[in-house]
């Protein structure tokens, strides 16, 4: 099938890797430090601090931060974007600020501000259990890796294409970003969930077509791969339009990143992928979760999101997890027959309240939905009218059509990877007006010739997994257990008790053992 674009037709395979929560600053804002064409970050760059004085961005190389994990919904992020002269609220519901979000420009000045209500609550919580205080200072919010501590992501970077103009497509959390991605859209939705308890939560669920419904009925294949178990990959509970491929059993969809557990294969977190790779099972549309939740089965978080406030500390999240990842996923393409035909797309869903200096222009909305924020205050209804895009995130464009250190400045979202799709397999079909009118990231790919070479690129070995620490979960995690539950209980009528579920094991023993029931044909 022939490609709206001609670049295009270079390409018969794209595999989309999204990781979680990171600002294009703090990972790839120090790539080119003399470069006037490339706009990461420097050191003259502040945020204002509560006692007044300013905030500098610093390199640093602690794998771990931040620590405790900074606030990422949408009324924090406003608080990040344009420092509001009014906190954000508890429950979340957007503040009464005089700052129009979708027509005033962001200052970015932010961050710190709000890293101290995160360090705040995170004290809170530790009081609760018997911990002493975290001894964090709201400046860290500032720090950006250095390259050299990221090897992977950084060196890909600058061996294939760097994007210096990616955004999130929400001003706001995990969800929702991770809706457009598939959708192109989250209906109105800006929060993950909403609800004063966990075990009553509202589960935020998109019920419009994906990019997987368009390729199907063109008969492009495609796959998702999930990092955890089954029932906990975000693009299945999060997609009502996904849930009857989970049903045909004569042609799968969904399959595990890993093979088996961390244990037996410590050298490659993506042997599942690997696997199908080399066997010449790669579908033409590839879309590869992270694993998202630490288990004794599928180890650590390699999502790269920062890490929760644990307590009795095991393994924190630390990013070298992530950049190894990305190193396995990037390699088994590169070492396979499929390479020359091959776009390799890694981004990240969302900035996770990590400190960038670029503020998100405006954007076209999606659709006509929008959600009214109410008197309850519950959390979902925000006014918000999607005409502004999020906080820059992390991406990284690899293939051997694309000229060593090429710095792209397209404005994209992750809509774009949409965009891609379809001009590639669909004749420019679209979702929803933000992808109609997004850029695709064709223009990268510019060699007349695939190169040969190979780049130098070695992920710095990240630490033994020795264990999760905490059993205690992050406002993620549950969410992402409360959305599990939920399609469990739409698709089998059975509704698991959460609150029986008391260790990371139980969790997700039960959730393996629905997945097996979903897949037992």
């Amino acid at each position: 099938m022939s490609s709206t674009n001609a670049n295009l037709d270079k390409i018969e395979h794209i595999v989309v890797l999204m990781m979680e929560n990171r600002s294009f600053d703090n990972v790839l804002g120090r790539l080119y430090p003399d470069n006037p064409n490339f706009n990461g970050v420097n050191d003259s760059m502040s945020n204002p601090r509560p006692d007044g004085e300013s905030a500098y961005v610093e390199a640093r190389t602690d794998m771990t931060a931040p620590f405790p994990d900074p606030n990422e919904p949408y009324d924090h992020v406003y608080m990040q974007m344009f420092n509001p002269p009014c906190p954000p609220s508890d429950p979340p519901c957007p503040p009464p600020c005089p700052i129009p979000i979708t027509t005033a420009t962001p200052n970015m000045q932010g961050f710190v501000n709000d890293y101290v209500n995160a360090i705040s609550q995170a004290n809170s919580e530790a009081q609760k259990h018997g911990h002493p205080p975290f001894d964090v200072k709201p400046r860290v919010i500032m720090n950006c890796f250095e390259p050299s501590s990221l090897p992977v992501i950084n060196g890909l970077a600058k061996a294939y294409a760097v994007c210096d103009n990616w955004y999130s497509s929400v001003p706001t959390q995990t969800f929702p970003n991770r809706s457009f991605v598939h959708a192109a859209t989250s209906s109105g939705n800006v929060y993950n969930s909403w609800g004063e308890h966990f075990w009553d939560k509202g589960i935020f669920i998109n019920d419009t077509p994906t990019i997987y419904n368009l390729l199907e009925a063109q008969k492009i294949s495609w796959k998702i791969y999930h990092g955890g178990p089954l029932l906990l990959c975000n693009a299945l509970y999060g997609q009502r339009h996904l849930w009857e491929f989970l049903f045909d059993f004569e042609n799968p969809r969904f399959f595990p990143l890993q093979s088996g557990d961390y244990s037996s294969h410590p050298d490659s977190q993506a042997n599942q992928f690997l696997a199908d790779v080399q066997a010449g099972t790669l579908p033409s549309y590839t879309f590869i979760e992270p694993n998202m939740i630490c288990s004794e089965k599928y180890c650590p978080e390699n999502d790269m999101h920062p890490a929760f406030a644990i307590f009795d500390t095991g393994a924190p999240t630390n990013a070298l997890y992530g950049d190894k990842l990305i190193y396995d996923v990037y390699t088994a393409l590169r070492e396979s027959d499929y390479w020359e035909k091959t776009l390799l797309i890694i981004t990240f869903d969302e900035h996770g309240g990590c400190f960038d200096h670029q503020p998100p222009g405006p954007a076209v909305a999606p659709d006509d939905k929008m959600i009214p924020a109410n008197k309850k205050c519950d959390g979902q209804g925000s006014n918000f009218d999607f005409k502004r895009l999020g906080v820059r995130v992390p991406a990284v464009l690899v293939s051997p059509w694309i000229e060593q250190g090429t710095i792209c400045h397209t404005q994209f979202d992750h809509t774009s990877v949409i965009k891609t799709a379809s001009n590639k397999w669909l004749q420019g079909q679209s979702l929803t007006k933000r992808d109609a009118n997004a850029s695709d990231v064709s223009d990268v790919l510019t060699l007349s010739s695939a190169r040969t070479d190979v780049p130098p690129i070695k992920p710095v070995t990240p630490p033994p997994f020795t264990g999760c620490g905490s059993e205690q979960l992050s406002g993620l995690h549950r969410d992402m257990l409360v959305a599990a539950a939920m399609l469990i209980a739409r698709n089998a009528d059975r509704y698991i008790h959460l609150g029986s579920l008391k260790t990371r094991a139980e969790i997700i023993a039960a959730l393996d053992h629905w997945g097996e029931r979903f897949l037992a044909p």
